[in-house]
């Protein structure tokens, strides 16, 4: 009766040795399966915490250019139906209107 007990379906009990031999083996498996699960290329978590970093600085980049496309389309509204505001435009970037001359008494000229 002891024996059958002991054995199960042909099967011998583990020495203590085997044991530790297979509680180690099953540890160095683990281990190993979580080390790839951790930093396996291109699927572990590492890598997806990376990509999901670069994919919060996409997003914030979208949402700015975004808001500088609406910006951009506001003032070509303005410029297109405000002439007073077409020419503040057309005068901050050293524009002259016609009969127009400058003259420049800042005194920093060479003098002949």
């Amino acid at each position: 009766m002891q024996q059958r007990k002991k054995q199960r379906r042909g099967q011998e009990e583990l020495t203590p040795v085997q044991r530790r031999q297979f509680l180690r083996m099953v540890v160095g498996l683990f281990c190993l399966v979580f080390c790839w699960v951790l930093f396996a290329p291109g699927v572990g978590v590492l890598s997806l915490v990376h990509k999901r970093g670069e994919l919060c600085r996409a997003e914030e980049q979208f949402a700015q250019l975004h808001a500088d496309n609406e910006a951009l389309r506001t003032e070509i509204e303005k410029i297109n139906e405000d002439p007073a505001f077409l020419e503040k435009i057309v005068r901050e970037r050293g524009f002259l209107g016609k009969g127009e001359m400058i003259f420049d008494f800042s005194g920093s000229a060479s003098k002949n």
